[in-house]
């Protein structure tokens, strides 16, 4: 994100599989063990209404109703997501199991007592294999690559303002919201496949396509606590109890899409250890964007464009731009640690410049990549 969000072209660390599989194919070992990140949106609201000092006041209930009261706008918002991630990759073989949880809002009129939140967790795990195709000895090459990810999705019928509250205060009663709030949980096993056309002097030319096989079949639970006792066999609720009810089964498909990117990662030979440039221009989704007229902003919201420069193997500097956005980041490696952090913006509203909100992501690596 440091880099607009564009890389589909660079392979980097051990996890850029997930972005294109394709870069399984220069066969490097690289081991994350683990990857864990966050992301904090509308941190600047945060730190200007002391919502950081009332935690640490223990002035919880306040720090909720200031923390609603910034994602009480108008629409969809972000509130938090936490990322865990082990990959493995070795001899063109990729392997990736990762862990996510994002909390979602919304709100039809921009009012606190009307924002609702929706907790999401994904549990994925992911297969991929990547060759390489020599065309012209160090000249010339083609990259294939395929991924196959089995993924596990959970998120609950959208809970009130006054429930958060509550559960924060003390006051919200647990077992009923557990019992009383319905879930939905299932599985599908998106395939993604990429190409890479490697040309002279550090430049590449890669497309990938997204969620073929994207087809989720899911179970509507009564209550969260059904869920809980049926699929992990565990029981949440301090009596045991379960929501009133029964299950029903229903389908959803995510449409596949198709990204193009373009890299350029020269190498200077020993110049390297001082100074590495990487630049990265991505157009996502391009079956949406070619589908109606385009125009200046559908291109710039399908637009992801960055630049990286590694100073002495161990300093990564980065900005970008990201839906007309301006994107920063850094990166320190620290050899068996990398911790890296980046500041930009997303849009939430219908057009450009309606609804940006400001993210933070931070995030920490351990182990092998080289």
């Amino acid at each position: 994100m440091g880099m607009g969000g564009a890389g589909i072209a660079v392979a980097g660390t051990s996890d850029s599989f997930f972005l294109n599989p394709a870069a399984l194919a220069n066969r490097k070992f690289q081991l994350s063990l683990p990857s864990i990140g966050v992301t904090v949106y509308n941190p600047q609201q945060i730190l200007e209404q002391g919502i950081i000092e009332d935690i640490k006041a223990d002035k919880e209930e306040d720090a909720a109703q200031k923390f609603l009261g910034i994602l009480s706008r108008k629409g969809f918002n972000e509130a938090l997501t936490s990322d865990v991630a082990f990959s493995l990759s070795a001899g063109g073989f990729g392997l990736g199991i990762q862990a996510q949880e994002k909390i979602h809002s919304y709100s039809p009129d921009g009012k606190t007592t009307s924002t609702k939140l929706i907790a999401e967790a994904n549990a994925v795990a992911t297969l991929g294999y990547g060759l390489r195709i020599h065309i012209i000895e160090d000249s010339l090459s083609i990259d294939l690559g395929v991924a196959a990810r089995f993924n596990y999705r959970a998120y609950n019928q959208a809970v009130t303002a006054d429930d958060f509250i509550g559960l924060v205060a003390g006051t919200e009663d647990t077992d009923d919201l557990l019992n009383e709030t319905p879930l939905m949980a299932g599985w599908a096993v998106p395939i993604d496949a990429g190409v890479n056309v490697n040309l002279p002097l550090g430049f590449t030319i890669s497309t990938v396509v997204r969620n073929l096989n994207g087809k989720y079949h899911m179970t509507a639970y009564p209550g969260i606590s059904n869920w809980a006792k049926e699929v992990l066999g565990v029981k949440l609720t301090s009596d045991g109890s379960q929501g009133a009810g029964t299950n029903s089964e229903f389908e959803f498909t995510i449409p596949w899409s198709l990204d193009a990117g373009f890299g350029w990662a020269p190498s200077f030979g020993s110049f390297d250890k001082i100074l590495r440039p990487t630049v990265a221009v991505d157009v996502v989704d391009l079956v949406d964007l070619f589908g109606e007229e385009v125009t200046t902003e559908r291109l710039l919201t399908h637009l992801k464009a960055g630049a990286e420069v590694k100073l002495f193997s161990m300093l990564d500097v980065r900005a970008g731009l990201n839906q007309g956005y301006i994107t920063i980041g850094a990166g320190v490696d620290l050899f068996v640690i990398r911790l890296e952090a980046a500041y930009y913006r997303q849009e939430f509203g219908v057009q450009l410049d309606d609804k940006p909100v400001d993210a933070l992501t931070i995030r920490a690596n351990i182990g092998f990549d080289r």
